[in-house]
């Protein structure tokens, strides 16, 4: 074997294991498996359209198409207020909220929001939200009227996240 022999049979070498890495990243590329309880959200780059695919294994266009996959079960957030009280007193504030997402809507939550919504939405509203009734309150009736206070702030909590595609629980 001569020389030029030998510089073809290496490019024949390089051209295959090219073609099969190629063919790999298109062959496993194409594959996904949502689970039970998540709904995936399928961007594709080159159009800018996104469609919403239920639980399960299905097929995606590689490199094309990009797969987001989102949690409808419930989920827990605790977040930590620091409010003013009617009579302007420090009040600091645990808030548990337990919610899901609406997996009808998780296209359009990925669309409006992405998919870091309990940062975008969640957390600000709940504090807003917590800040603006606590406000309404002294010291002494936030602890007298302390369920009364826990259900207007979960009622306002429901109303506002709705619009976000966000269910409290």
């Amino acid at each position: 074997m001569d020389l030029n022999d030998k510089i073809k049979l290496a490019i024949r070498w390089a051209i295959t294991a090219v073609i099969v890495v190629v063919v790999l990243i298109i062959l496993f590329g194409s594959f996904y498996v949502i689970g039970v309880g998540q709904v995936g959200v399928i961007f594709n780059q080159a159009t800018g359209r996104t469609k919403s695919v239920q639980s399960g294994f299905s097929l995606k266009l590689p490199i094309i198409e990009q797969l987001n996959v989102f949690d409808i079960r419930t989920q827990r957030i605790d977040i930590t207020e620091d409010c003013a009280s009617k009579d302007l007193q420090l009040v600091r504030m645990k808030t548990v909220i337990n919610y899901h997402l609406d997996y009808t809507k998780v296209n359009e939550i990925f669309t409006k929001v992405g998919r870091d919504y309990t940062d975008k939405i969640i957390i600000p509203i709940t504090n807003e939200i917590a800040k603006s009734l606590v406000s309404q309150y002294t010291v002494e009736n936030i602890i007298v009227k302390r369920a009364e206070l826990k259900d207007a702030i979960e009622e306002a909590l429901r109303i506002k996240l709705k619009e976000y595609f966000v269910v409290i629980e």
